[in-house]
């Protein structure tokens, strides 16, 4: 009796063994399937974001060499995929230049605004640098009209919102 129960508790023992690693080979496969599936896309996306991606800067010398300096500071953007725009006539450079994200410094650009937002194509995305409560609620709805438009009160959350708008705008 006793070598019966010996056999049936090894052959339990052998074949849940071989049960467990056929569970964790799939769900191993099943991991490493999602990870290319969409991990690695979206890092690529990133990868292409940063490294083509031209971004327009949209304020008075000050505000742009300003906001130049801390996109190129952060190690993240390149100082050639950076255009500045000072000049009100020379708000179409940035279409012409094929520039994927708009940044306005709201407080030099707000008279401009319109020009700015005539030259936008539905791929592009729009961030408006403000200080918090300068931007009048009819000018919020007409920005909530876009697809990717942010407004951004801090200089840090600027950094993450232009990085989220590089891998959602086009590429």
């Amino acid at each position: 009796m006793l070598e019966t129960l010996e056999k049936i508790f090894d052959w339990t023992l052998q074949y849940s063994g071989y049960v467990s690693l056929v569970i964790s080979t799939i769900l191993a496969l099943i991991g490493i399937v999602l990870f290319f599936r969409k991990i690695i896309p979206v890092l690529y996306r990133l990868g292409r974001a940063l490294v083509g991606r031209k971004i327009a800067i949209f304020g008075n010398a000050s505000s742009t060499d300003s906001l130049l300096n801390l996109l190129t500071d952060s190690s993240i953007f390149e100082t050639k995929n950076i255009i500045k725009i000072n000049l009100a006539n020379d708000i179409s450079r940035a279409k012409s230049q094929n520039c994927s994200v708009f940044l306005v410094c709201w407080s030099d650009f707000e008279d401009n605004f319109d020009a700015v937002l005539s030259e936008m194509e539905d791929s592009i995305a729009l961030i408006v640098y403000a200080p918090p409560g300068s931007i009048k609620p009819e000018i919020m709805t007409q920005i909530n009209n876009y697809r990717n438009a942010i407004v951004v009160n801090f200089r840090g959350r600027l950094l993450n919102d232009l990085m989220v708008s590089l891998i959602t705008s086009k590429v």
